[in-house]
């Protein structure tokens, strides 16, 4: 094998191998421009491929014509690509000089495939001495010898853009400009080696390698430096993700030190303003007999009703203080017993009745072998909680019922307490269970109770929510979870009257 078919064989490698390399690179981001040098280097390889053809004996002339023919075209493809490569790299459209050169230069490689149209059918063999072989050179046609020229265009205007941009301060261009440069050289060293002017050897193939190599080189140092700012952020970023979680942990703790100062405040203004009525009676009413005594030296006549309402007003301060220590009962109080559900809930309904002193119908739907884990007295206080609202939302005037169910779904109970009472309207509803919310008159309630219950069925993980209809009735709904032994057997206990 001849020294420029080693040097041929090479060059196409390196062509080759950079554009493989380029058309990966050229899937990320930022690189899209190198789709375009992909091409180009892949162009710059199969023409060195093809050189080595020339190289070697005993190849016939119909081989080398065909192979100039393909070569050729693998140049100006090389030249047409350039031009869009450089333009796209720089960030620029291409200029009516571009789109003609780029147009010509697809011509040509038409022309390339058309007898006689660049080249004729004739092979002359050169001998080179300074390398010691014979070079099988097809004989161009004047229109073809002009027509190669188009390579060196082409070069000489990619250059151009490049040497314009550095001016204008474009920094990281001097490996191009310096790769264009030796290849415009050797590009025009071969027009006139291909034309007889000159007895050198043919070196585009060497030009457009060194060209090829130095993008590949710079691609590389791009790509190294990438990844060393990459590892240079991402160590940055860790810094300030952990100064930000630091941050954000500090912000949580006082964020949750706020909502507890919040909630306190809450429920001592709320407290506040239900002690403060009742004792406020209870003072002036304490005084105005104080001073009857001081003065008369005996009881006014209306004293007794003095007592009454100071004793109802000690009794809703007590009231209060009593749903505040329910409300305060920690979850260790509340969990590890198991009991029937029916049980509590016939208890609940028999608390509510004698403290609302009304006549209901409570129908009572519950298997009797329903076991729920939690507080028994706990859940009794919740029911009665929910079951002395529905019966306080029943009208007097007519007898309203009550209907208790219960359905079990895996290891949870829901409790469906459904009233035939006047119901919520949707701006009620939505404060139903905030503590000290009541519809009823001063004396009649504390606001207290579903919102006790909601925090004492949070204590053993249960919930409580609420559905209502103005004038259709209320359903609360209440979850509990269940010992994953408990079965029920579908028998049912039903419970009608009053109590």
């Amino acid at each position: 094998m001849t020294i420029a078919a080693v040097v041929a064989i090479f060059a196409a490698a390196v062509g080759f191998v950079v554009a493989a390399l380029t058309l990966g690179f050229s899937m990320a981001p930022g690189w899209r421009e190198k789709r375009w040098f992909s091409v180009v280097s892949l162009s710059q390889g199969a023409y060195s491929a093809f050189n080595t053809i020339f190289t070697l004996h005993g190849v016939s002339d119909g081989v080398n014509i065909s192979v100039s023919r393909v070569q050729m075209s693998c140049a100006y493809v090389f030249g047409a690509t350039l031009i869009v490569y450089t333009v796209r790299r720089l960030g620029k459209a291409l200029s009516v000089v571009d789109k003609v050169l780029i147009g010509l230069t697809c011509a040509a490689i038409v022309a390339a495939y058309i007898p006689n149209g660049l080249y004729t059918n004739i092979v002359d063999h050169e001998y080179v001495p300074a390398l010691g072989l014979t070079y099988a050179i097809v004989r161009p046609t004047t229109f073809g010898a002009v027509l190669m020229s188009l390579i060196a265009i082409d070069i000489c205007a990619a250059l151009a853009h490049f040497l314009a941009a550095a001016r204008n301060g474009v920094q990281g261009l001097a490996a191009p400009c310096t790769g264009l440069g030796i290849s415009l050289l050797v590009a025009l060293c071969d027009v006139f080696t291909s034309s007889g002017l000159l007895p050198f050897p043919y070196l585009a193939d060497v030009g457009f390698m060194i060209f090829i190599a130095l993008i590949g080189v710079e691609m590389v140092q791009r790509f190294v430096e990438g990844a060393k700012s990459l590892e240079r952020l991402t160590e940055r970023l860790e810094v300030r993700v952990k100064e930000r979680t630091l941050e954000l942990n500090s912000m949580h703790s006082q964020l949750l030190r706020a909502e507890k100062l919040a909630a306190i405040g809450q429920l001592s203004a709320g407290v506040a303003h239900e002690i403060n009525n009742p004792a406020a009676a209870i003072e002036a009413n304490l005084r105005y007999l104080d001073r009857a005594l001081l003065e008369e030296y005996e009881f006014p006549e209306d004293a007794r009703d003095c007592v009454d309402e100071s004793l109802m007003g000690v009794q809703r301060i007590a009231r209060i203080v009593r749903q505040l220590l329910d409300a305060g009962r920690s979850a260790s109080q509340t969990q590890g017993h198991e009991y029937p559900l029916c049980q509590a809930i016939d208890a609940a309904a028999r608390a509510a009745c004698t403290a609302t002193r009304r006549h209901v119908e409570i129908d009572i739907r519950v298997s009797n072998e329903l076991i729920v884990a939690g507080d028994q007295q706990l859940l009794e206080q919740v029911f009665a909680n929910v079951l002395t609202n529905a019966i306080q939302a029943m009208p007097p005037e007519r007898e309203g019922k009550i209907t208790i169910e219960a359905t079990e779904e895996d290891d949870l109970v829901q409790v469906l307490v459904q009233d035939s009472g006047t119901g919520m309207s949707e701006q009620t509803l939505k404060r139903a269970l905030e503590p000290f919310f009541t519809t009823r008159a001063l004396n009649e309630g504390t606001g207290l109770g579903l919102s006790v219950s909601l925090g004492l069925l949070h204590a053993v993980n249960g919930e409580l929510w609420i559905e209502s209809e103005l004038g259709v009735g209320t359903r609360v709904h209440v979850m509990l979870r269940k010992p994953s032994r408990a079965q029920s057997t579908g028998a049912f206990a039903t419970v009608s009257g009053g109590y």
